[in-house]
Formats: structure tokens, C-alpha cells, sequence
């Protein structure tokens, strides 16, 4: 994808100058490009250095809704090399400290809606890797919004296959409901449960936290 042809494109769609029917096409484009695997491939490169100085912020936010389209309407159609890809990718976009918070914070729910769909078969390391960032100071904050978009992601599937769909879940491809998400909630709530707990004391002990 032509970086210029992108630039050209973003400015049309942001600056406040542009003509009406002119931002109306540019945005008309840029939902067009975002479906094509060249997009695909083209965000996958820039969320993966979103925390590098200097980074071009309206790209980022193009690239997290290319992301976005693909985890939403088309990752059963993905291949598995662009699945691991994108699932590396949003990881890191996600759990690197520095970047923006916007992109952080849309990585995380895109990683929450993979990790409804493939944990545990096609994404077992999810919950280790999760557990691991929430134990590095650096990266808890991001972690600990990485596992509240999860928790909610996996409270909608819960709630939508009580109302009665026999453990299918429209909209993401009718991937079927493991008894294994509800394995994740439990550690996760635990989880939670011992770092307030943990906290409460640190705050009753102050001396003894080191």
C-alpha cells in the first residue's frame, strides 16, 4: 500500500478544510482499503512500532480500524500465518508501554475478541502471557486493561449463550462456547481477588512491602 496515497487520504478525512464531498469520497476510500489484505499486512507493520517516537497518530488510529475489521468480519476467513501474525501484533500493541492509549486500548479489545474465538485450542498462551504482564511493573497498567476488555468480552458470550443459542454465539462466526472460557473467567476473578486482597494488606502494613 502506497504510503503517500494513505497520507493524501487521512489528511482528506481530518483536515477541517477539505470539501465536504471530498472528505466523503476520502473516507469512502479508506473503507474500501481497510477490507484488502495489503491494508491488513500494512497495519499489522505499524501497530507492531506504535510506541516509537514521533509516530504518525492518524495512521495508528487507521491501522487499529483495519485491525479491528479484521478481527470482527473476517478472521474465520484469515489464514493461520495471518492469524498468528495479527495476534502477535495486537500482543504488542497492546502490552508495550509507551505507545498511545488509544492504540493500547483498541489492541486490547481486538486481542479480548481473538481470544474468544481461539483460546484455548489456537491461543494457549494467552492466559500465561496475560499473567506475566500483570506480574511486570511496566506493562501491569496495560494488562490490566487487557484483562478487563477480556473479562467483558467473555461476560457478553456468557450472557448471549444463556439467553438460549445452545453454545453458539452469533456474530463471531458460530465458534462454539468451550467449557474452557469459563475455566479463564474463574482464574481471572481469583486473580483479582488476591491482588485486592494483597493490596488491602499492603495498605494496612505499609513497612512490610518491599
Amino acid at each position: 500500500m502506497a504510503s503517500q496515497e494513505l497520507a493524501s487520504l487521512l489528511a482528506a478525512v481530518y483536515s477541517p478544510s477539505t470539501p465536504h464531498e471530498q472528505k466523503r469520497a476520502a473516507e469512502t476510500a479508506l473503507q474500501q482499503l481497510a477490507a484488502t489484505r495489503e491494508a491488513l499486512e500494512w497495519a499489522l507493520g505499524s501497530l507492531g512500532i506504535a510506541a516509537a517516537p514521533g509516530a504518525d497518530l492518524q495512521a495508528l488510529f487507521f491501522a487499529c480500524s483495519v485491525a479491528e475489521e479484521a478481527v470482527t468480519f473476517r478472521w474465520p476467513r484469515l489464514e493461520a500465518g495471518e492469524q498468528a501474525a495479527m495476534r502477535s501484533a495486537l500482543w504488542r500493541a497492546a502490552t508495550e508501554p509507551g505507545g498511545p492509549h488509544f492504540v493500547r486500548q483498541k489492541a486490547a479489545a481486538a486481542l479480548a475478541h481473538v481470544a474468544c474465538l481461539d483460546w484455548p485450542e489456537r491461543f494457549p498462551s494467552f492466559w500465561p502471557d496475560l499473567q506475566s504482564c500483570l506480574g511486570d511493573p511496566a506493562r501491569r497498567s496495560s494488562g490490566v486493561d487487557l484483562l478487563a476488555a477480556t473479562l467483558d468480552h467473555f461476560h457478553s458470550l456468557a450472557q448471549t449463550t444463556s439467553a438460549g443459542l445452545k453454545g453458539r454465539v452469533r456474530g463471531v462466526g458460530g465458534a462454539r462456547v468451550r467449557g474452557g472460557m469459563l475455566t479463564l473467567v474463574c482464574r481471572i476473578l481469583l486473580y483479582k481477588q488476591r491482588c485486592t486482597y494483597f493490596q488491602l494488606q499492603a495498605q494496612k502494613s505499609p513497612a512490610s512491602c518491599c
